[in-house]
């Protein structure tokens, strides 16, 4: 197990400070391993300032947790920072804003933000970080798989499977309601963001954009799980690949599908999982 070190820093008075042993100025703190997965649900616009900042901290929180974190951005008209009437601006779609509604997001709401594992509320990119560790070092009661996709032409075939399991005896054989949602997202997608310093770049790439849900909801559909009762059901999807989307191309080597496994009444995300499609 990993051993983080604090030190302790003696509190200093007006003309003196208090001395302390130096074999009492360090603690060993366990550090906790990640044992799970998190989604940040990315709320961002081309018309927002700082959300290039927001961008580079989910980047590096990517970096930082590669195994263990999803980062899904969404672009809602309802949100003042994304309406545009040139369809090459355009990342919005209808799902987006069902997700963004949902979350408590309003036409006003300041963007950069964002939540983490759907249930955190729309808070500040720099939350991030804390509950990101947080959520990924919690056992969760899910697992979720996804097959890999078969493509044929624009037309993508895969399964998923979701169970309800935890190392908690005392809840195994109890019943959970589960919803599994499968989302397109796209990367690579080049186009206009305001940046920082005011400035327009026209050369802006965004990543993990969401394109649209692969099943006929955002919200996915609902089943019931018997906690640690193997369940070997697999759930076929055949799903077709929009070509265009408010006038910009989705490129299918770019595209990737994120399945996200959570509580049927809280929402909680207990897995997510990515398969990317690239048929080049």
């Amino acid at each position: 197990m990993k051993k983080i070190l604090f030190f302790l820093f003696s509190a200093c008075m007006l003309i003196s400070c208090q001395v302390i042993k130096e074999e009492d100025r360090w603690i060993e703190i366990e550090a906790k391993e990640p044992v799970s997965r998190a989604l940040i649900t990315e709320c961002t616009g081309f018309l927002c300032v700082n959300c290039p900042r927001a961008a580079e901290a989910a980047h590096q929180l990517l970096e930082t947790y590669p195994d263990n974190l999803v980062v899904v951005e969404i672009h809602p008209k309802t949100n003042t920072f994304c309406q545009t009437k040139i369809p090459e601006y355009d990342y919005t779609c209808p799902e987006a804003d069902s997700l963004y509604l949902w979350l408590g997001g309003t036409a006003t709401t300041g963007f950069p933000t964002g939540a983490v594992n759907l249930v955190s509320g729309l808070v500040d990119y720099l939350d991030w970080p804390a509950q990101v560790l947080s959520a990924i070092t919690k056992e969760t009661l899910g697992k979720l798989q996804l097959t890999t996709p078969q493509i044929d032409g624009r037309n993508v075939t895969l399964s998923w499977h979701a169970e309800a399991t935890t190392s908690n005896e005392q809840s195994t054989g109890k019943e959970i309601e589960l919803v599994t949602m499968l989302w397109l997202i796209e990367d690579s997608i080049v186009g206009p963001q305001m940046m920082p310093d005011g400035s327009q770049n026209m050369n802006y790439v965004h990543n993990h954009v969401l394109r649209g849900s692969v099943l006929p909801s955002i919200f996915g559909e609902k089943a019931s799980y018997i906690i640690n009762q193997p369940d070997n059901s697999m759930h076929p999807v055949v799903y077709t690949i929009p070509e265009m989307n408010n006038g910009q191309t989705i490129r299918m080597q770019h595209c990737a599908i994120v399945g996200v496994l959570a509580d049927a009444k809280t929402m909680q995300v207990h897995d997510v999982q990515v398969v990317h499609l690239n048929n080049e």
